[in-house]
């Protein structure tokens, strides 16, 4: 369907030919009415075009007409600082130091009667391992070995010794440096709990095996039952014990203090070159190797953390909260309006982890942006 045609263009006279001539002037004047009808209704419309425009501007350009509630918050100019305990970690390689290879001598000769020997297994000083010519031999731990059959009223370090382990033993003896009655009492008292028949008399060097600590491993049985032996020979080697552990290499830069080596949830003191000896601290680390000593590998190294044993307290803050920086000190201002020297530890999280001077406090707010103005005095 053809639509209408408007009514002022069926007012207007057309030109059918190129030869007809243009409507007078008459004509235009009676239909001026009409055309200006149309020219008021393009200019009313142009103006409400217009005004639409403006309120659309105004929607856009003008304030923001949203409850609050509803409007994006604002970017916050201070932030609350986060106070927190740092021990300042740093991740080390720690390494068991083994002492040389020792073996458990024999003192005397013949045929061995009874062994109690496994690999793995473990020996503790105050007991009878074996037998040699159907005579229990006592194994004890003495700071110095002894070497020498001790009679009585005999004198000297290796007397010393033998008091002392009795005494750790649970006996009852005073450390004289004499093998007197108390002392030799000690001793028939430590062979008749294990139901041996003390020696009468003198303690010989040939009923005695020495150990270098209370308690080893056996690593290899080095005779076997019914062999023979033969004085100063070896009757098993032991397990190599830990001396000493240290760290590979210690981290630089330490916040100063006392440190510690954190593994797994052992803790131990650690010296300022990295350096453990304490028996009791090597006993809770060999526990952790993932190799035992005395295998067939040397055990590896452990894996763990040198901490300050006293954590400080720090903050943290934005990076640019801080100007003024000189090194790793500088300051912060604070909602307060104060200025707070501060010094960078570390980091974590996108934040400066910060001390502060003994003068001020970095409060509970400190502004992200100082103005560029403030100054670190």
């Amino acid at each position: 369907m053809t639509a209408p045609t408007p009514a002022w263009r069926t007012a207007m006279p057309t030109r059918t030919h190129s030869n007809e001539k243009a409507p007078p002037a008459s004509v235009w004047r009676k239909l001026a009415p009409a055309t200006g009808t149309f020219t008021n209704t393009v200019a009313v419309l142009v103006l409400i075009a217009c005004g639409g425009l403006g309120a659309t501007a105004g929607i856009i350009f003008g304030p923001d007409a949203r409850p609050a509630d509803l409007r994006p918050p604002a970017a916050p100019t201070a932030v609350p600082v986060a106070r927190q305990q740092f021990d300042d970690p740093r991740p080390v390689d720690l390494d068991l130091d083994l002492d040389p290879k020792r073996q458990i001598i024999a003192q005397t000769s013949g045929t061995v009667t009874d062994l109690q020997c496994r690999s793995g297994g473990d020996l503790v000083s105050g007991s009878f391992p074996m037998s040699v010519d159907d005579r229990r031999l006592l194994l004890l731990a003495t700071q110095v070995p002894l070497w020498r059959d001790l009679t009585s009223g005999i004198q000297g370090p290796d007397v010393s010794a033998l008091q002392r382990e009795l005494g750790r033993l649970g006996l009852t003896v005073r450390t004289t440096g004499r093998y007197d009655a108390p002392t030799q009492r000690a001793v028939a008292a430590l062979y008749k709990r294990a139901q041996q028949r003390p020696p009468s008399g003198a303690l010989t060097r040939s009923a005695l095996l020495w150990i270098p600590a209370p308690s080893v491993r056996i690593s290899s049985c080095d005779v076997q039952l019914n062999g023979r032996l033969s004085d100063g020979s070896p009757v098993m080697t032991l397990v190599q014990q830990v001396t000493s552990a240290h760290v590979k290499v210690m981290p630089s830069n330490l916040l100063p203090g006392s440190r510690q080596v954190s593994i797994d949830d052992v803790k131990v003191p650690i010296g300022p070159e990295g350096r453990i000896t304490n028996a009791s601290d090597l006993g809770r680390l060999t526990a952790l190797a993932p190799a035992r000593t005395g295998e067939a590998t040397a055990p590896q190294p452990l894996h763990g953390t040198v901490v300050l044993s006293e954590p400080i307290a720090v903050v943290g803050v934005p990076p640019t909260a801080i100007f003024g920086l000189r090194g790793t000190s500088g300051c912060v201002l604070t909602t307060d309006g104060a200025v707070v020297r501060v010094s960078i530890v570390s980091s974590m999280l996108g934040r400066a982890l910060v001390t502060w001077s003994s003068e001020g406090s970095p409060g509970t707010k400190v502004l992200i942006a100082p103005p560029e103005q403030t100054t670190c005095e």
